[in-house]
């Protein structure tokens, strides 16, 4: 009933006070969904040193790219009725995030090589996105169900979740790379484990 609600609001209420309840909590949620970039680099900075950051800028469009399937289902779903559909886009994302996982892991080099890699910084690209292949399931299903949360009339929550992961993704960069010295490989497991969270 809360959902018809929404969507009737949707087609009644003023234009302004829209915007305010879904886009501003959106525009939050991408603002601080792109500090994860940010501070990527700079404990990858501190702690493993500037190839690392060329590795690991290597990386952000196929980032991108494997998050966008993940997007995509969700904002797709997000057309229909959310509750209707959820099960599916669990499983759209299951299956899309496992199967991109498996064939990017079995020509990551080559793709890594496409996006730009040189022999020094194709060892941290690769480190990093093993790890991030390996949790791509979890990326699909965090991207997918945050859309799910704004077409269900949730634009705050999927703001606050967005806002949560970045905050947790910060203090695992830091106990990851600085104390465990775990590297780039830190850096990648924080940011699987914070959307995970």
């Amino acid at each position: 009933m809360e959902n018809k609600q929404a969507t009737l609001e949707l087609g009644t209420k003023p234009v302004g006070k829209l915007l305010v309840q879904y886009a501003l909590p959106a525009m939050i949620a991408m603002t601080a969904a792109s500090l994860y970039n940010i501070v990527d680099r700079v404990f990858i900075g501190q702690g493993v040193g500037a190839m690392a950051i060329s590795g690991l800028a290597i990386t952000f469009p196929f980032m991108n790219l494997t998050a966008a399937f993940g997007a995509g289902v969700g904002v797709g779903a997000s057309t229909a009725t959310a509750q209707n559909i959820l099960g599916n886009t669990i499983s759209l994302n299951l299956i899309i995030g496992i199967g991109l996982s498996i064939i990017c892991l079995l020509f990551l080099d080559p793709i890594l090589r496409f996006f730009g890699a040189s022999d020094q910084t194709l060892i941290y690209a690769h480190e990093y996105m093993v790890i991030i292949l390996l949790g791509n399931v979890v990326s699909h299903m965090y991207f997918g169900m945050n859309a799910l949360l704004r077409a269900a009339s949730k634009p705050k929550q999927a703001m606050y979740a967005t806002i949560f992961t970045v905050v947790m993704n910060v203090i695992l960069d830091a106990l990851f790379i600085l104390v465990f010295k775990w590297g780039i490989q830190g850096a990648a497991i924080a940011t699987i484990l914070s959307q995970l969270m």
